[in-house]
C-alpha cells in the first residue's frame, strides 16, 4: 500500500495507524523534519521495530544518516531505490558470505 503524506506530522500518523513494512522518508519536510519524525518512530514501541529510508538532496552528517536504516542521496535511481528496500529488509541480500 503506497501512501503519501504532505509533512512529517502526517508521516507519523500514518505510520502509528498503518504499521507499513517500510517508510521512505523525505529529510526536508515541513512541520517535523525526517530526522524529527525518526527520532519520534524509534522512541515507540509500536514503531521502533519500522525501518526507516532516509532520502534528501540536503548534505547531512554521518551522524544524522545514520539515524536512518538507510540513506539515498537525490537524485536517484529507480534501480538504487530498490536495492535499498531490498538491502534494509533483507540485510543477508547484502552480505555476499550469506548468498547461496
Amino acid at each position: 500500500m503506497a501512501e503519501r503524506s504532505i509533512d512529517g506530522r502526517a508521516a507519523l500518523t500514518l505510520a502509528r495507524e498503518l504499521r507499513p513494512d517500510l517508510v521512505l522518508l523525505d529529510y526536508e519536510l515541513p512541520e517535523l523534519d525526517g530526522l524529527e519524525v525518526i527520532a519520534a518512530l524509534r522512541g515507540d514501541a509500536s514503531t521502533r521495530g519500522i525501518p526507516v529510508l532516509l532520502n534528501s538532496a540536503a548534505r547531512l552528517s554521518m551522524d544524522e544518516i545514520r539515524r536512518a536504516d538507510g540513506f539515498l542521496s537525490k537524485p536517484f535511481t529507480d534501480g538504487l531505490l530498490h536495492a535499498m528496500i531490498e538491502r534494509v529488509l533483507d540485510p543477508s541480500s547484502s552480505d555476499p558470505e550469506q548468498r547461496s
